[in-house]
């Protein structure tokens, strides 16, 4: 998703095409799975990079991160706080987003 008016790119990715949380490394065809998410972590990483260059903002939202409502209230908090700073980037995944206590 992209917005011309903010310059904001936001990639949902999902983990079973990159092998992270919540994903195994399938068990036939390591070879051919091994080389694809390499090439997965590659393109998004080179994509990454190119819209940065190109000025836009860039926020990855992990589909791991969006499993639960309080998680995907807290992602939402964290994404419209995010979309009011002028960092340049931010990634919700890799670990649970929950509430802040």
């Amino acid at each position: 998703m992209t917005s011309a008016v903010w310059r904001i790119a936001t990639p949902s990715e999902a983990g079973a095409i990159h092998l992270i949380r919540y994903t195994t490394n399938p068990k036939t065809r390591t070879g051919f799975w091994e080389v694809k998410f390499a090439a997965n972590v590659a393109r998004d990483s080179a994509v990454r990079t190119a819209l940065l260059e190109a000025g836009w903002r860039v926020a990855t939202i992990w589909e791991c991160t969006l499993r639960k409502p309080e998680q995907i209230a807290a992602a939402a908090d964290r994404l419209s706080t995010w979309l009011l700073s002028e960092t340049e980037t931010l990634e919700l995944g890799g670990r649970e987003i929950l509430p802040a206590t």
